[in-house]
């Protein structure tokens, strides 16, 4: 299917809200006891639970839905609160035209606890494999299956590689655009991602031109305390700030691994952490790769070069300079939204657009908007 590019944007970072039936309707019967579903808490709220855990209200991610994304909590309490353009794809296309955006990169709202701390040894691996197939599948069947204008991006299996191969895959042959890994599956007790125990998933995502996407979340710097006297409206802002600089080492640690020697055809690329970090981390690796001499130890190449070959970052609220594009490189950007995150650009995107890439000539708008997203995620425009 092509894609019409309409309004000259196509954003590579929102969110889906699963539908409260997706996996109660998909997994095998056998297993629908403890699919993820909506039901009741005692406090009269609903919640998401997985294997009959209680995981998060279904308040959470939906924030910039809501006219007013600070009263989240209070606004949507029910099911019945969530805004359909979250989970729905025919109102998600009438937000996306409200929006002024082509095209979204989905990302999971709740699925992502398939490769989290508490559920990796959760039940049995059958099942958390179904649980896995379910989301992937529901995304081509509902979303990508229905327009163009929906990117679906697979999970898989952390816990089996040959499971995670297969996985790979048969998405690949489903249409799935890129992978979302964990940069980290060292904080899981499961091998270091530089560990050639991986080598197998990085190379079928090479194989299928599936790049890996790090969506922050879970990183090694998440071990510090949070200080307990943040208010909510601090806590959320300070949390987000964490995350995004989180991608940072995750990055640094990508450009010294070796995988991207390994594999010169992996792409991957840094979602929802900004980019002005993006310079000074490449000045700084370089900086290291000549004072150690690294050269002679196997890696040939500078972590920048290495960078600017296979890498990718995406950005929503940052003023877009001349440096940041001779230090990343303009073919190494792209633009998200964030939708319905509470630190998203939607509904105002052309407002940030406008906003941050002034200085910038057309051509380069052009690529950072739609060109650099159409070759990573292999984009027939029309």
């Amino acid at each position: 299917m092509k894609l019409e590019i309409k309004h000259g944007v196509i954003s590579t970072d929102d969110h889906l809200q699963e539908d409260r039936h997706l996996f109660v309707d998909r997994l095998p019967k056998k297993y629908r006891s403890l699919a993820p579903q909506v039901n009741r808490g005692d406090d009269g709220r609903d919640y998401w639970f997985v294997a009959g855990k209680k995981l998060r209200p279904v308040s959470r991610g939906i924030a910039a839905a809501l006219e007013d994304r600070t009263q989240a909590d209070s606004i949507v309490r029910i099911w019945e609160d969530v805004p359909k353009e979250t989970y729905q794809p025919d109102a998600r296309l009438r937000a996306m035209e409200f929006d002024g955006t082509d095209a979204q990169a989905f990302f999971p709202n709740i699925s992502k606890v398939w490769s989290s701390a508490e559920f990796i040894d959760a039940e049995t691996p059958a099942y958390r494999l179904a649980c896995i197939q379910a989301y992937n599948d529901w995304v081509i069947d509902e979303w990508y299956n229905l327009s163009p204008r929906f990117i679906p991006q697979c999970l898989a299996p952390l816990w089996d590689v040959s499971l995670a191969v297969t996985e790979i895959n048969r998405c690949a042959a489903r249409g799935h655009r890129a992978l979302m890994w964990l940069a980290a599956p060292e904080i899981l007790g499961l091998p270091h991602f530089n560990e050639s125990h991986w080598d197998p998933v990085y190379s079928a995502c090479e194989e299928a031109n599936m790049p890996l996407v790090f969506h922050i979340g879970p990183t090694t710097m998440l071990g510090r305390e949070v200080w307990k006297g943040y208010n909510p409206a601090q806590l959320q802002a300070y949390v987000s700030m964490r995350a995004m600089l989180g991608n940072a080492e995750l990055f640094g640690n990508l450009l010294f691994s070796g995988v991207l020697s390994r594999f010169p055809k992996l792409q991957c690329i840094s979602i929802e952490a900004g980019l002005g970090w993006v310079p000074h981390l490449l000045e700084t690796c370089d900086h290291q790769w000549e004072a150690g001499k690294l050269w002679e130890q196997g890696m040939p190449l500078k972590p920048s070069e290495y960078f600017r070959r296979q890498c990718a970052v995406n950005f929503w609220y940052e003023k877009i300079t001349q440096e940041h594009l001779a230090a990343i490189g303009i073919d190494n950007i792209l633009w998200e939204a964030d939708a319905f995150h509470f630190t998203s650009a939607f509904p105002n995107s052309h407002d940030y657009i406008e906003n941050n890439l002034a200085s910038l000539p057309e051509s380069d708008r052009r690529k950072i908007l739609v060109d650099n997203a159409a070759r990573f995620y292999r984009l027939d425009l029309l």
